[in-house]
C-alpha cells in the first residue's frame, strides 16, 4: 500500500499514479513558470514603451530609437518559444496592438500623424489605468 496523496483523505495511489502525477505536476509548473515569463515579459515591455512613446512625443528621443527598441522586443519574444497566439490580458492584447501598430507604421508617424498619435496615446493612457480599454485595439501574440 502506498502512502496517500493527500493527507486529509484516505485516497491511496498505485506507483504508475505517481509517476503520472509527478509528470503531469511538472508539467503544471512548466506552465505556470512560462507564463510568469510571460506575464512578467509583458508588463516590462509595457513600461518600457510607455516611456520611449512619451519621449519620442516630446522629442527628447529620435524616433528611431522606438523603432529599435520595437525590434529588439520581437527578436526577445522569439527567444520565449510561445504556442497560444491568445494574449493572457487585456493589457497585453493593447500592447501587442501598439507593438504591430510600430512594425506596419513606423515610429516615425507619431510626429507626422496625429490620428496616429492620438491612438497610441489612448493606449499609453489605458496602460497608465487613466483611461479605458482603447476603441478598435485588436493584439495577438506573434508566434516564431
Amino acid at each position: 500500500m502506498w502512502q496517500p496523496l493527500n493527507k486529509n483523505n484516505n485516497q491511496t495511489c498505485t506507483p504508475s499514479q505517481l509517476v503520472h502525477l509527478t509528470v503531469d505536476q511538472a508539467y503544471s509548473r512548466t506552465q505556470l513558470g512560462k507564463v510568469m515569463v510571460i506575464e512578467q515579459f509583458i508588463n516590462e515591455k509595457i513600461l518600457q514603451t510607455a516611456a520611449y512613446v512619451k519621449a519620442v512625443i516630446d522629442k527628447t528621443l529620435h524616433y528611431t530609437e522606438l523603432d529599435r527598441f520595437v525590434n529588439d522586443t520581437m527578436e526577445e519574444w522569439t527567444l520565449i518559444h510561445v504556442t497560444d497566439e491568445t494574449p493572457g490580458s487585456a493589457k497585453e492584447r493593447v500592447f501587442w496592438h501598439v507593438i504591430h501598430q510600430f512594425s506596419l507604421h513606423g515610429s516615425q508617424s507619431l510626429l507626422t500623424n496625429l490620428y496616429f498619435q492620438s491612438e497610441i496615446k489612448t493606449c499609453i493612457d489605458f496602460f497608465e489605468g487613466i483611461g479605458s480599454y482603447p476603441i478598435d485595439c485588436i493584439g495577438w501574440r506573434p508566434l516564431a
